[in-house]
């Protein structure tokens, strides 16, 4: 419950905003059909479902298409690694070991190397049984009892073992999120470029064309995390 909730609480705050853009996108794209009289671009999707009817090719909007659809999945990818990242910060075993079953922390890292969940898990399995001795075992006899204190020593053991496992954890998880980071913003960083090259072309069509990709984009990712928030709810 506290790793899904997390990740729902970190996807909301994200589409709020995501909302406001596509509604502006999508009016932007409205104001400019109304304008020039042209229309016929479909927001929703093509028919293979996979983005805009294209009426015309130019070499130039070809890679601006591209490089909203790269964008997109940059940007989902970004808020679902941080999302994973923060959450991780805990360090609450229970929590990491919750987020390991949920698709959206699949495309890391985090938990797959060098033992990661397995690990953990199996740590975790170990412990408890060991707690439930030295509980025993302390009701029975003194602090100075062998038996206690090897069953202390084990748990301090296990406990170390579990604390260094978190923390690699988090570091590949800080790693994730940080590529994930980088890459959305080198490609805003050439989506920015392409646009800049998009405007200086005067044919209406292809100022309609980029509106509409800009609306398309946004419209696509909120869906794709508004996916996620309901698969976490």
């Amino acid at each position: 419950i506290d790793s899904t909730s997390g990740v729902s609480y970190w996807i909301s705050k994200e589409l709020d905003g995501l909302r406001k853009q596509v509604e502006a996108s999508e009016q932007a794209l409205a104001d400019y059909e109304h304008k020039t009289g042209l229309a016929g671009i479909d927001v929703a999707s093509d028919q293979n479902g996979n983005g805009l009817a294209m009426q015309q090719h130019n070499p130039v909007l070809d890679r601006l298409t591209a490089l909203n659809q790269e964008l997109t999945t940059a940007e989902a990818n970004r808020i679902s690694s941080e999302a994973v990242y923060r959450l991780i910060q805990t360090q609450d075993p229970e929590v990491v070991l919750g987020l390991g079953g949920m698709s959206i922390s699949s495309g890391g890292t985090a938990f797959g190397q060098g033992g990661g969940l397995d690990l953990l898990r199996s740590l975790r399995a170990q412990q408890i049984p060991l707690k439930t001795e030295y509980a025993d075992l302390s009701t029975k006899y003194g602090p100075k009892n062998p038996r206690l204190i090897e069953a202390r020593n084990q748990i301090d053991a296990l406990d170390a073992e579990i604390k260094g496992e978190l923390q690699r954890i988090s570091k590949r998880a800080e790693n994730d999120y940080l590529y994930a980071r980088d890459n959305e913003r080198a490609i805003l960083a050439q989506l920015n470029t392409q646009q800049a090259a998009a405007g200086k072309l005067t044919d209406d069509s292809v100022q309609l064309q980029v509106y509409a990709e800009e609306a398309f984009s946004n419209r696509k990712l909120y869906e794709t995390l508004l996916s996620q928030l309901h698969q976490a709810n």
